[in-house]
């Protein structure tokens, strides 16, 4: 009987905490916001939820489309929230987004504990845009059986690390590592092979995905290539892997800034911190 008499006022306990209203000078209090309009141009749009302040913080969710068929790029280190005259940056990776695909991301701000104010300002400074394509980068044609494990056009750094040579089979493994200061784009559909009759093969990675790099990114990918056995028995043959398009790079250009005002909604904070 004791032990439940015990559990019991826990519990009210515990409810009576739940229901307390929290009081403005509570470092969890929290300041809520009026809704803010979406933002959107011919790049990307933007829209905004449940943006409030705790002392220690300020967040905002967004849901940001990507409108075009390239990549978005954004960096949250480069947004600035800003009241009185302090100004603030979140940390955090960048986001890519896919050509004409959504990301929801919640970004938050600390740095200090007076972010109980009743207006701010954020402005979405570090969006960028680079081509799906991009710009070939000329690569020489890789020698099979290999004379060399290894090659460079300059920008990409690839390996050889391991090689199937079958009459009918080839299957030839690469890892590498990007080193430009731009976007690096491996794409494993676009690899040939040519024997000695000088006849080309396509790849039979036609799945293959687009692998996107940043400096110092590394990037794994087969060539494999399957030829009927009287055209040419590939365990003996001399061939040349041709790289095409395979590998290409992306500039990288920023898109104009934008400012949004977040202001305080009475109803909203008096309702969420009953």
């Amino acid at each position: 009987m004791k032990k439940l008499f015990l559990t019991l006022t826990l519990l009210s306990l515990t409810i009576l905490c739940i229901n307390a209203k929290r009081k403005k000078d509570d470092p969890r209090y929290e300041i809520h916001y009026k809704n803010v309009k979406t933002i959107e141009n011919s790049y990307y749009s933007i829209s905004f939820a449940n943006a409030h302040s705790q002392a220690a913080f300020t967040q905002i969710k967004v849901t940001i489309v990507n409108k075009t068929k390239d990549y978005l790029i954004i960096k949250p280190s480069e947004f600035v929230f800003k009241y009185d005259d302090k100004s603030f940056s979140p940390k955090g990776k960048d986001i890519m987004i896919k050509p004409e695909r959504t990301k929801v991301k919640t970004i938050t701000v600390k740095g200090d504990m007076n972010f109980h104010v009743k207006q701010l300002n954020i402005e979405f400074k570090g969006f960028y845009t680079f081509s799906a394509q991009g710009k070939a980068i000329e690569t020489e044609n890789y020698i099979l059986p290999p004379v060399t494990n290894n090659f460079s056009n300059g920008v990409f750094e690839c390996d050889l690390k391991k090689l199937k040579k079958k009459t009918q089979i080839t299957d030839a493994q690469f890892k590498g590592k990007y080193s430009g200061d731009n976007i690096g784009i491996v794409d494993a559909k676009k690899v040939n092979v040519k024997i000695e009759s000088g006849q080309e093969f396509a790849t039979e990675e036609k799945d293959a995905k687009k692998i996107i790099l940043r400096k110092g990114d590394t990037f794994k990918f087969s060539a494999v290539f399957d030829i009927e056995g009287k055209i040419c028995d590939m365990q003996f043959a001399n061939m040349e892997i041709l790289w095409k398009n395979t590998f290409s790079e992306s500039e990288i250009k920023p898109i104009d800034s934008n400012i949004v005002m977040l202001e305080y909604d009475h109803g909203k904070t008096v309702g969420k911190n009953n």
